[in-house]
């Protein structure tokens, strides 16, 4: 019964309020909606890019020597802090890996420490401390509310100053370096990479690959080694972005950072660097991964250095050539051909080369094809000036990307000791967005030429090599290897 009472009342309260709907309805004059009609069949214009640039910042140097680099934003009432050490993985020398192993233990054990507290002690105020190494640096960075600077700088020299490296640690990150690198003789795009970064770099450091035996041949010794060699302020800088006012923030890195002493001057100039190997005429380097269903091609080729001052404009032409989603690359594989789902080209710029890249995924059958269509699109902008309409796509695109970043408080940090360590003017990031968009036809096309390289490259395809072997011999000097890397014919 009384469920019978709880219906009967539900219902009465539904015809009610459908009785009562018209009325409301009534009372509210109709507001009829004129809209133009839509011409779908032309793409909208977008709005005028945002005048927006990269944000000014003070340079000062700590009574130890530590450059610091300070830019103030009151977005959020947080403070990063990034530390870069100019020693990466070029400092590795006979022990490729050794400075990834140290920057991946520096947060794994202190005399302080242990990896879990350091972990709970983070945790526990919403801070986040991380450490990786790249070519040219190892960075340390850390981050939190403002509230907590003296504790997020706590954990974060803690960090940098005592760790211990503990063996165990060690030895687990060994363990999953190892097998990082099994995973990626799975992965067609890691294997493609590695051996382009052989054969671009040869036997200099930028080419070195980490593999098992690099791995098991590095002990704690040679991370403490590194640590005491090039962990010193006179070879790092130290960026923050911060809500905090400069007087407020100063002399908190100074209590910070004053009992790390300088290292020796010589710092860094006795490294014995081999010769960047000579690429002449197309060469075509096939690892053989049987079963694959597709074939990866990564085409490349060295060219400058980062602090090149023809690098930043140039960024339009391979743009144009190899931007996701707006790339002529990706449209002949993808919408002209349906080979492939997309293609990008990028660089990669460092202080002592560069390297250009073009890659796509492509069906197997059509490796050979694909190749001779992305030759074709790269001497075709030598050839072509770029029409304007696309010009201004490409232009929107990069000065439209970068904005969107200066949102990140972590990318700003990097910019600034980017300018410091590969001794880019002071202005760079400044006058990005007009640098890209004063570059015309003529000039991309003059950039297209100089730096687009097809006759002297390295063309790597990961697949299965008795499907498109006998196809590849057409397109330049054949190599084939197994997955391990080793030559087989």
């Amino acid at each position: 019964m009384k469920f019978k009472n709880v219906q009967c009342r539900t219902i009465l309260l539904l015809a009610l309020s459908a009785a009562a709907l018209p009325a409301v309805q009534a009372q509210t004059p109709a507001s009829p909606i004129n809209r133009a009609p839509v011409d779908r069949s032309q793409k909208p214009e977008g709005e005028a890019v945002p005048k927006i640039s990269f944000p000014d910042y003070t340079e000062t140097v700590l009574s130890n020597g530590l450059k610091v680099f300070i830019v103030q934003s009151d977005r959020q009432p947080r403070t990063t802090l990034r530390l870069v050490v100019g020693s990466g993985s070029l400092y590795d020398g006979l022990k490729p890996g050794l400075a990834s192993l140290v920057a991946s233990q520096l947060t794994r054990g202190t005399g302080q420490r242990t990896a879990k507290s350091f972990a709970e002690e983070s945790d526990f105020i919403g801070a986040e401390v991380s450490a990786g190494a790249v070519e040219d640096g190892l960075f340390l960075s850390a981050s939190g509310l403002s509230e907590y600077l003296p504790t997020v700088l706590g954990l974060m020299t803690d960090a940098l100053f005592n760790p211990v490296f503990p063996a165990e640690e060690l030895a687990k990150e060994k363990r999953k370096a190892a097998s990082r690198l099994d995973a990626e003789k799975q992965k067609q795009s890691s294997l493609a990479g590695r051996l382009s970064k052989r054969l671009l770099f040869g036997a200099h450091p930028y080419g070195a690959l980490a593999d098992e035996q690099s791995l098991a041949a590095i002990d704690t010794l040679d991370l403490k080694t590194f640590h005491r060699t090039y962990f010193v302020p006179n070879n790092a800088t130290l960026a923050v972005v911060t809500d905090l006012a400069v007087s407020e923030l100063l002399p908190q890195l100074e209590a910070a950072f004053r009992n790390w002493k300088a290292g020796a001057a010589s710092l860094g100039t006795t490294l014995n660097l081999a010769a960047f190997p000579k690429v002449k005429g197309v060469n075509v380097h096939l690892i053989n991964r049987p079963g694959s269903q597709q074939a990866t091609i990564l085409f490349g080729y060295r060219t400058v250095t980062r602090n090149h001052p023809d690098m930043l404009p140039f960024g339009l032409a391979a743009s144009t050539l190899g931007s996701a989603d707006a790339g002529r690359l990706a449209y002949n594989l993808r919408e002209a051909h349906g080979w492939a789902y997309g293609a990008v080209a990028t660089g990669l710029f460092y202080k002592l080369s560069g390297v250009f890249y073009a890659t796509a995924d492509v069906r197997t059958d059509a490796a050979a094809d694909a190749i001779r269509e992305m030759l074709f699109e790269m001497n075709r902008l030598k050839r072509e000036p770029i029409g304007q309409r696309e010009l201004q796509i490409q232009r929107d695109y990069l000065t439209g990307t970068y904005l969107l970043s200066l949102e990140d408080a972590g990318r700003t940090a990097a910019r600034v000791q980017d300018m410091e360590m590969y001794a880019l003017p002071k202005n760079y990031f400044k006058t990005y967005a007009a640098t890209i968009s004063a570059v015309d036809a003529k000039q991309s096309q003059a950039l297209a030429k100089k730096y687009f390289n097809t006759s002297d490259v390295v063309i790597v395809v990961v697949g299965e090599a008795t499907a498109i072997e006998e196809s590849l011999k057409s397109i330049g000097k054949l190599t084939v290897y197994d997955v391990d890397l080793n030559v087989i014919r």
